[in-house]
């Protein structure tokens, strides 16, 4: 009997599948003018991007209960306050990211923007332990605007710290000091402000604010600083819409992102990796 052998040649297909892409920003989301004027358009921007340039959708939402679709949009807001501005970067596959802008909208008082030179934030999920310092420039204040003798009130993510400013525009208190290089004279211009909190008490805020504790990348988030005076009872930065009060607003942005969780004392403690940024 002979044996015939046959060959038998299979073919195995294999399926790879490509990781999904991840967006991020290549720059902080921003908008124009900031502090807005109520009924007037202000310009949201973001700029994202995935390492293989997969198509991006942009979504808005605006904190008025409206929202926008796509990477630079206008809005007017009805109602002069405190906006909290979302911006959703996503990809088909579903992998999305966001930040957020603090947007003040005023209709009255007097708003001068500051220009942050410095920045410096350390944040803790340990209550009372966090510190935040910058210094800048607040730019172009009106002549007789000025802080001297008054009651400031500094409000950094909600969080309000009042200090008695003196004559000489320095200020301190049991969390911090504060202090204005007063032109002569009562001249306008340019005031330079440096500022320094401690034991105070960022985390949640951040938190309530959109920042994912256990996200794995860096995250924008503003230090938003509102330096109020002219009324003796400013302690909520809702007050922006009494026309009594003059404010100085300090955007502070950072690169955050959240290291492991440590036990110290019983408690898992969870600390924040601050890069601060122009």
């Amino acid at each position: 009997m002979t044996r015939v052998f046959v060959p038998i040649f299979g073919v195995l297909l294999l399926s790879v599948q490509a990781a999904a892409s991840q967006p991020f920003f290549n720059s902080s989301p921003t908008a124009t003018p900031n502090p807005g004027i109520t009924n007037q358009p202000v310009a949201f921007s973001a700029d994202a991007a995935t390492t293989d340039h997969v198509p991006l959708t942009y979504t808005w939402d605006f904190g008025d209960g409206t929202t926008g679709d796509g990477a630079s949009v206008t809005h007017a807001y009805t109602a002069a306050g405190i906006y909290n501005a979302k911006i959703t970067v996503s990809t088909a596959q579903g992998n999305s990211i966001s930040d957020r802008i603090e947007l003040p909208v005023i209709d009255g008082g007097t708003f001068v923007q500051m220009r942050v030179d410095k920045g410096k934030a350390k944040v803790s999920s340990e209550t009372g332990t966090d510190t935040f310092s910058f210094s800048g420039v607040a730019e172009n204040v009106p002549a007789g605007l000025s802080p001297a003798d008054q009651t400031v009130t500094v409000n950094v993510l909600g969080i309000p710290n009042i200090f008695p400013v003196n004559s000489k525009g320095q200020g301190k208190n049991a969390n911090g000091t504060i202090k204005f290089k007063l032109p002569k004279n009562g001249a306008g211009g340019n005031i330079p402000i440096s500022l320094s909190i401690k034991k105070s008490s960022f985390f949640d805020p951040l938190v309530a604010s959109g920042f994912d504790p256990n996200a794995d990348f860096f995250q924008g988030i503003d230090f938003a600083t509102l330096i109020s005076f002219g009324a003796s009872t400013v302690t909520q930065k809702e007050d922006i819409t009494n026309p009594q009060i003059s404010w100085f607003l300090a955007d502070v942005y950072f690169a955050a992102m959240s290291s492991k969780a440590k036990k110290v004392h019983g408690k898992e403690i969870r600390k924040l990796i601050i890069i601060f940024s122009k």
